[in-house]
């Protein structure tokens, strides 16, 4: 989405001065939060294990802040477990990522948000910098389940993952299997890329699924990973397939098993019209 069309840029010259500067100011700054505030990633809800890393992301017009808490009242100036500045990224730069390894350093529930300045917004030049900051999301951080017993040596883990080559954007739902050859606990999510037509690839981390934590108990056990996407992201990655030469999903999954060893799958699918 380019934020360059938010409805401020939109209005008349007549108009804006109707209005008043500083009520242009305010009016670019609720435009440029309520686009922030649609593509939060991970949203409230969401899990992960203890001790993997988290990527937060989300699109600015204004680069963002990115703070992680132990209470949503602490955001975002007195973040307590996480915070720092937001790397850029496609499309034209509006899209923010952030990685923390102590947002889920253990078992709780974390709260995040992310900020920008109205500093470097046109509408707000002249005018006293404000922050202005997304509502509070809640993340559920759980503890890995115990192991079973053993008596004996298991054998190295293996971990599978099977999807389809392709997946329909109308079907508007990602979908993949992953098989553990004995007991193991995990995490797995998907990355999206374009290819652009000169071959050159994107990273476009706001599409991005964050990686959903699962556990199997069986040997040769599976678990399915199922992913329903909203119709704005449908119609996001439409967009980008009227422009782009492919969308591709970068499946991946990654666990460990009872003994501590880990073992990791990958596999690219691309999303078609």
């Amino acid at each position: 989405m380019a934020l360059a069309v938010l409805a401020m840029a939109s209005l008349p010259a007549s108009a804006r001065g109707e209005i008043g500067k500083g009520n242009l100011c305010a009016a670019e700054a609720q435009a440029n939060l309520t686009v922030a505030e649609h593509y939060l990633s991970p949203r409230s809800g969401s899990s992960f294990w203890a001790g993997s890393t988290i990527t937060f992301s989300d699109i600015s017009r204004e680069s963002l802040d990115f703070a992680v808490a132990s209470s949503a009242s602490l955001l975002p100036d007195q973040a307590d477990i996480d915070r720092g500045q937001g790397s850029p990224g496609p499309p034209s730069g509006e899209s923010y990522a952030f990685t923390s390894t102590k947002a889920a350093a253990s078992a709780r529930i974390i709260y995040w948000d992310a900020s920008f300045s109205t500093a470097g917004l046109p509408s707000c030049a002249g005018e006293a910098p404000k922050t202005e900051a997304t509502e509070p999301q809640a993340v559920a951080v759980f503890a890995l389940p115990p192991l079973p017993p053993t008596s004996e040596q298991p054998a190295p883990i293996a971990v599978s993952l099977v999807a389809p080559p392709r997946f329909r954007l109308a079907h508007r739902e990602i979908t993949f299997q992953v098989r553990c050859t004995t007991w193991c606990v995990g995490s797995a999510g998907y990355e999206v890329s374009l290819r652009t037509p000169h071959k050159q690839v994107t990273r476009v981390p706001h599409l991005d699924a964050s990686p959903v934590p699962f556990s199997i108990t069986s040997v040769n056990g599976t678990w399915t990973f199922t992913r329903h996407l909203t119709r704005a992201v449908a119609r996001s990655v439409g967009r980008l397939l009227r422009r782009h030469d492919a969308v591709t999903l970068k499946m991946g999954v990654r666990v460990i098993d009872q003994a501590g060893h880990a073992a990791t799958a990958q596999q690219r699918a691309h999303l078609v019209a």
